[in-house]
């Protein structure tokens, strides 16, 4: 397997990692803070949910191929 795989695949495992993490401080402001949750921060998430994450995940699965 090619060393470029294992780092598309670390850093997979690195995007989902941070956006459960911001996904998880949303929830947690809007259900226990009862706060707003702003614009910019469900953008941050979905970019690193989407781009991030499924993104380097296709990569690293193409290569594998």
């Amino acid at each position: 397997m090619f060393s470029t795989v294992h780092y598309f695949i670390k850093t997979n495992l690195i995007f989902l990692f941070v956006g459960i993490v911001t996904g998880l401080s949303m929830s947690y402001s809007r259900h226990i803070l009862e706060e707003g949750i702003p614009p910019d921060l469900v953008s941050a998430h979905a970019h690193l949910i989407l781009a991030g994450s499924v993104m380097m995940n296709s990569y690293g699965r193409e290569r594998l191929a």
